[in-house]
């Protein structure tokens, strides 16, 4: 049970009704500042008070009571973080390839590998900070370390057998 998907739920609906905390507190019995914290999340409201809203809003008690969301609107924000996050990581990355192929190419650099798999290692490092900070979960976090460092692995092999002579 999530306090704070529920206070936004009690909210959105006292306020298709067009009324204020004050005017719902004093339906209800309660004062002003409990119908803010269950709204805020802070508490959620009694078997009492949980009856008298459902019936005062026509829904039932676990319609309050089993919100994961209130129509999609969690959803967006979540899934834009993602995307947005998504592609500021490649274009991170792919400058960083670019920066080194280029700085490979102009010769000032013995051997242009080392330096783009330093590169490489450093967009791992950002891709695997900013997956750290959006996400919560072991599991995620295990994947997101795959991801971003498989990537790193293959190009030390890659530029090893280069430069050992394996690959012309």
């Amino acid at each position: 049970m999530n306090n704070k998907l529920i206070g936004l739920y009690l909210q959105k609906k006292r306020k298709e009704l067009g009324i204020t905390q004050k005017e719902l507190s004093e339906r209800m019995g309660v004062t002003y500042q409990a119908v803010s914290r269950w709204e805020n999340g802070d508490s959620i409201p009694d078997l009492d008070s949980l009856s008298n809203l459902a019936d005062f809003y026509k829904i039932s008690i676990d319609e309050i009571l089993q919100r994961n969301k209130i129509d999609g609107e969690d959803e967006w924000p979540t899934n834009l973080k993602y995307v947005i996050t998504f592609i500021v990581s490649i274009a991170y990355f792919l400058g960083d390839v670019l920066l080194g192929f280029f700085i490979g190419l102009s010769g000032n650099y013995k051997s242009w590998g080392y330096l783009l798999l330093l590169l490489f290692f450093i967009a791992g490092l950002f891709l695997h900070n900013i997956f750290f900070i959006i996400s919560k979960k072991k599991k995620e976090m295990l994947m997101w370390y795959l991801i971003t460092y498989i990537p790193f692995v293959v190009a030390l092999l890659f530029f090893y057998l280069i430069e050992s002579g394996v690959i012309d």
